[in-house]
């Protein structure tokens, strides 16, 4: 008789393995799989990306162009001035393809032509 209580008492055990194995097996394929995260890369090395890459860009080797970035939990910040929209366009582009980066501000970047009162990339009308 001793061993019928032994034998229910190991019956009961299995029962409650298999049963948390059950609900664990069922959480694991009702979790949702995570995003591919990103990596998150030192404002330092940003910085330092951002102005070798724009430093490096053959399409802003003209004159005219000075452009420092800054970066502050991953936002990176054109500080300077350009001579035309199309420089601030490639400055831009660079920064927001530059690993990291999360956001670019460009309220610091100034562009030349606009400045002196004359919209950027317009054409004069013709004279009648």
């Amino acid at each position: 008789m001793r061993s019928f209580p032994l034998s229910l008492t190991a019956l009961c055990l299995g029962l409650a393995v298999a049963c948390g194995r059950g609900e664990t097996e069922e959480a694991t394929e009702e979790t949702p799989i995570a995003e591919e995260t990103v990596p998150v890369v030192a404002d330092s090395l940003i910085e330092r990306d951002v102005q070798t890459r724009i430093d490096e860009d053959p399409r802003l080797e003209v004159e005219g162009v000075e452009i420092a970035a800054h970066s502050t939990g991953q936002v990176v910040t054109l500080v300077g001035q350009v001579p035309s929209r199309f420089e601030w366009s490639i400055a831009r582009e660079i920064a927001l393809s530059t690993p990291g980066v999360k956001t670019v501000l460009l309220d610091s970047l100034t562009v030349m032509s606009e400045q002196q009162g004359e919209p950027s990339g317009s054409v004069a009308p013709p004279q009648t």
